[in-house]
């Protein structure tokens, strides 16, 4: 029984966290329980059966440990944010919504005749996902859309609000009231995209994806984030059906996302201290810090600056191609395909440590990894580091 594997193993994690001990016989007695349970035997209501059993199941688990544990199928996946995320297995869809990584959302705003609601979001120690519906009375959304923020005035747009990442009210931020920024790297696309070389296509509907990074010295905010746009643009078309006049909507679109309560912290920390020589300059991976949707690595930055001295020497531009992030082995030796969603990096001059932040877009179960893959294929040799 798969689902009960995978259930069975977070609510392991899950009782080393809360320093409870999760019962010997809590799998027995649960499945005792689901064989009770009578099978549908028409197709057409096997599904209502499955998660019949689910709402029993969670019902025992919250009996037996004294906690309420959510399993996948109470929470019905977006199928964009299934597309997204590369179509997880029913396995990983359980592991991610047992661990507080993926919530389902139900906030919603409307205004000049456009509706922005937060559908679904994935988070991990270092990453966001926010999957945004939004659907509107006239057919603008034709793939073209965008929201913004525009500054006080209305003339032109700063790079914070572009990006929409500035202080507290301004795009995506915190509701923390402190200084400087929670996220280093953010990208906002729509979907579906208007095709370059097709006729724009008048619709009604229309996903806005938010794909984000956490600075790394700075904690994920209690109560949640706040988008607010004041702007949607798009554009109109032509008798051809091509890209014919910017149109702007002024508006106010206020969201606040509440975070998962109970998200789980599965990141596991190696030390590997790993010395990978390039050009003669042998530099130290010193840690790897591995959760579901993100990686880690923290490089010596004495090794790091060593060799920038001997590939750049004049300040010429470089990329040490041999320590980039090549993917992880699993425990026998086959490669895990974690995709690739972005990165952040930055040299800390206190600690003497090059730290870089990886985002995944696909599950990546850190339990099941057994190697740290570097190098750039077709470029350099690809090195392993067993964790």
């Amino acid at each position: 029984m798969k689902h009960m594997d995978i259930l069975d193993r977070e609510l392991r994690k899950m009782a080393e966290q809360e320093r409870w001990t999760a019962p010997d016989s809590l799998r027995e007695k649960t499945e005792q329980m689901l064989a009770g349970l009578p099978e549908k035997q028409k197709e057409g209501k096997r599904r209502k059966a499955v998660g019949r059993k689910y709402l029993l199941l969670a019902a025992v688990l919250a009996a037996l440990t004294g906690m309420t544990v959510g399993a996948a199928e109470l929470f019905r996946w977006n199928e964009r944010a299934e597309e997204a995320f590369h179509h997880p297995t029913e396995e990983e869809k359980d592991a991610m919504t047992l661990a507080g990584i993926a919530k389902e959302q139900n906030v919603s705003v409307s205004d000049q005749g456009i509706t922005v609601t937060a559908v679904q979001t994935l988070m991990d120690t270092n990453t966001l996902y926010i999957l945004l519906d939004v659907q509107s009375e006239k057919a603008v959304m034709n793939g073209t859309g965008y929201f913004t923020r525009t500054d006080e005035d209305g003339d032109g747009q700063s790079e914070e609000a572009f990006y929409a990442i500035g202080q507290p009210g301004d795009g995506l931020s915190t509701e923390t009231g402190e200084d400087g920024w929670l996220f280093r790297n953010i990208g906002m696309s729509w979907t579906p995209q208007a095709p370059n070389d097709a006729p724009i296509t008048p619709g009604n509907q229309g996903y806005l994806e938010i794909w984000a990074i956490k600075d790394e010295e700075k904690a994920w905010p209690g109560e949640g984030i706040t988008i607010s746009f004041n702007q949607y643009s798009y554009m109109t078309a032509d008798e051809n059906g091509k890209a014919d006049q910017a149109m702007y909507v002024e508006g106010s679109w206020e969201l606040q996302i509440p975070f998962s309560d109970d998200m789980r912290q599965l990141e596991k920390r190696y030390e590997p201290h790993y010395e990978i020589e390039i050009d003669g300059v042998p530099v130290e991976l010193k840690a790897v810090e591995l959760s579901p949707l993100s990686l880690k690595l923290v490089f010596d930055l004495d090794d790091k600056l060593a060799l920038q001295e001997a590939k750049a020497p004049n300040g010429e531009d470089w990329c040490a191609y041999e320590l980039q992030f090549a993917g992880f082995l699993d425990k026998e030796g086959n490669k895990i395909d974690c995709g690739f969603g972005g990165s952040i990096g930055g040299w800390d001059y206190e600690t003497r440590e090059a730290v870089e932040v990886i985002q995944f877009t696909r599950y990546v179960d850190p339990d099941e990894v057994g190697a740290l893959l570097l190098g750039t294929e077709g470029m350099t040799e690809i090195t392993e580091v067993p964790l």
